[in-house]
């Protein structure tokens, strides 16, 4: 494992997972009624979890400038140690620690520089830095003060460079302190320093002089540290990058962050312990096991599945079932002379009035055959109530054989949609047909009268034309035409023109041609009423259609989910049983 950062609280990976499952988890392997109980459990085993000490104080003992402070500002990834800066007082230690993070009550406060170095940095929150005053400086009080100290610390880290890891005078120190084995390192810092020195060849050059620390410390202190307690790093170097971008942290100070690391994950693995918290974590995974992730429900799943796609065909069937006319077309026609009747008076004379006798009649034929519908949704609802009850059974089924939790749909959602289907379709009848019969009636005066008006010019001319011709040919052959002449002449025509028969004819032909007006409106009035009336059926269909596929495609989104969490929960609780 290459460690870039410290997080602020290590856990188990499964047990993380687990907690962002829960919370944002939506309503379906776990019913509503137990998600936030279970929330609130989970949360209640982390708050133990965070609490926990696992704090790790790091202690730094070296001699004179040899990079301690460097050595701080990289492991923060920020400067939080100024190289050089002068100490508070010479003979104790500086601490560097977060600011909402308090030293421990039993910790020596004497042996501690005040003011105490606080940051804010989030990665080091949970890391506490104990820097320990120069081992080669006057004072002999050093050596003490890391002896009181020792029993705090959890990693002990002896930091030398080229010049100092030969010093008498550190072995002496080492030799004041019990050792701990487990818990103290050798930084040999300034690996730039070789690498300017020596060029291509430095990392053997270090190398040489980490086995010449350990023959040392074999040989002065009586304990000879293995290669894995001596490391070697620039914090110069490891600084600079990390000051760039953590993800260029050298590495050899990312094997320093690994060993950081795993020491806290060893000391909260030691207090979640002694709380037994493994123990509830395991206890709580067991619980949703038992209660979430039965075969039963699985199986259960598989049959929800089958069911919701034979479900599904058969609603379609009936869908399909159905005849694609709700009215017969006797009810049609009513429908027609009824909207006849209400605008007949805006079709104008003599068309009303011929309109007016024709629908009487129709209009006694309809209640006497009783067909005349009176609200075409009650007809949409008893038509199409075998889709309807298909569709609540589709549901019903869907819940008896779905497993526990899966949010289904109310079959009451079926009836307002049907009731919704049908005020709809009242007034979309009524607005269709009241759009086309406004094309109807557009220019209706001048289309009543065109023709009849034409018949009639045609008669005029043709009783004035005869006298305009003997006055044309009068003038013609300079004949003596009197006006009395003219009169007698046109009188004489329109008495001819005034002929019973050909009168009767004309005024045949004027009704004639009025009655196939009145038809044709009618005519119209019909296609216009079984237009719309065809069109809200379409939609009434297509309604139920989109019902079908909604419930379809709801209900299976609801398996779906419930098989992705049951799934998931169970990849989680099974890293549980590995670990």
């Amino acid at each position: 494992m290459v460690a870039e950062r410290f997080p602020t609280h290590t856990t188990d990976p499964w047990w993380r997972k687990l907690g962002e499952f829960l919370q944002d988890s939506e309503e379906s392997l776990i019913p509503a009624s137990d998600l936030d109980s279970i929330r609130n459990r989970w949360n209640e085993i982390q708050k133990e979890e965070d609490e926990l000490d696992d704090r790790l104080f790091i202690g730094l003992v070296g001699g004179t400038g040899v990079g301690k402070s460097t050595l701080t500002n990289a492991l923060a990834a920020e400067v939080i140690s100024q190289a050089g800066d002068r100490r508070p007082t010479t003979d104790r230690a500086v601490v560097y620690r977060h600011i909402e993070e308090e030293l421990p009550l039993d910790f020596p406060r004497e042996d501690i520089a005040t003011p105490e170095r606080t940051h804010q940095i989030e990665d080091l929150r949970r890391i506490v830095i104990v820097d320990f005053p120069d081992f080669d400086s006057v004072q002999a009080n050093h050596a003490n003060v890391l002896k009181r100290c020792l029993p705090h610390l959890d990693l002990t880290f002896v930091v030398v460079d080229e010049t100092k890891y030969g010093d008498k005078l550190l072995y002496e120190t080492l030799n004041t302190f019990p050792l701990n084995s487990e818990n103290l390192f050798f930084i040999f810092n300034k690996l730039d320093e070789l690498q300017v020195r020596y060029g291509a060849s430095y990392l053997d050059v270090a190398q040489d002089l980490l086995g010449d620390l350990r023959r040392k410390v074999q040989k002065f202190v009586g304990w000879e540290p293995d290669e894995k307690k001596t490391v070697a790093l620039s914090s110069h170097d490891a600084l600079k990058a990390r000051l760039e971008d953590p993800e260029k942290t050298p590495e050899e100070f990312k094997n320093f962050l690994n060993i950081l690391l795993s020491f806290r994950e060893q000391k909260r693995r030691l207090s979640a312990k002694a709380v037994n918290l493994q123990e509830l974590k395991s206890r709580f995974a067991q619980d949703l096991t038992d209660r979430y992730l039965k075969e039963s429900s699985l199986k259960k799943l598989k049959t929800a599945q089958e069911r919701l796609k034979s479900g599904y065909q058969e609603s379609e069937a009936v869908l399909t079932g159905l005849r694609r006319g709700v009215l017969h077309n006797p009810e049609k026609r009513a429908l027609a002379s009824d909207r006849l009747r209400e605008i007949r008076s805006k079709i104008g004379f003599p068309l009303d009035m011929i309109l007016t006798f024709w629908g009487e009649w129709r209009w006694f034929r309809r209640k006497s055959e009783g067909t005349l519908p009176t609200m075409i949704s009650d007809r949409l609802k008893g038509h199409y109530r075998p889709m309807r009850d298909s569709l609540e059974v589709h549901i019903k089924d869907f819940e008896l054989n779905a497993p526990e939790g899966i949010e289904t749909i109310e079959t009451q959602w079926v009836s307002k949609l049907t009731d919704d289907i049908g005020i709809q379709a009242d007034s979309s009848l009524v607005k269709n047909v009241d759009g086309k019969l406004d094309d109807v009636l557009k220019k209706r005066w001048l289309k009543n009268h065109l023709f009849p008006g034409l018949v009639c010019f045609i008669m005029l001319w043709a009783l004035i034309q005869p006298p305009l011709v003997e006055i044309l040919n009068a003038v013609e052959g300079e004949s003596d035409s009197g006006f009395f002449s003219v009169l007698g002449s046109l009188l004489k025509s329109v008495l001819q023109g005034l002929d019973p028969f050909r009168l009767v004819g004309a005024v045949v032909l004027i009704l004639f041609l009025y009655l196939v007006g009145a038809i044709v409106v009618s005519i119209r009035v019909t296609q216009a009423v079984d237009a719309s009336v065809a069109q809200v059926e379409g939609g009434a269909r297509e309604a139920f259609q989109k019902a079908l596929e909604t419930i379809h495609s709801r209900l299976e989104a609801a398996l779906n989910l419930w098989e992705r969490q049951y799934l998931l929960l169970s990849e989680i609780l099974s890293e549980d049983e590995l670990e």
